[in-house]
């Protein structure tokens, strides 16, 4: 099996069921969907997973991804 690559991190959003718990999942890019390290997919557009065809208890907060930034880069490597 190959490694989890991830790209960006992004928080998870809950129903009523599990209120005030806001995960924190780290997520790879592919053309459609965002994929979490457990292999759930979220759509790119409206953040809700893939598959099943009930309300889903958790959906991606696609306002809240953001990109990996690499720690190990030198200050004359770092984008400004």
């Amino acid at each position: 099996m190959t490694e989890f690559k991830a790209t960006h991190t992004g928080l998870l959003s809950g129903d009523a069921r599990v209120s005030g718990r806001t995960p924190r999942v780290s997520l790879r890019e592919t053309k459609a969907y965002w994929i979490s390290r457990d292999g759930t997919k979220f759509r790119k557009t409206t953040g809700w997973p893939t598959g099943g065809d009930s309300w889903p208890l958790w959906t991606l907060a696609l306002e809240t991804i953001k990109p990996i930034v690499p720690t190990d880069l030198t200050s004359a490597e770092k984008p400004v």
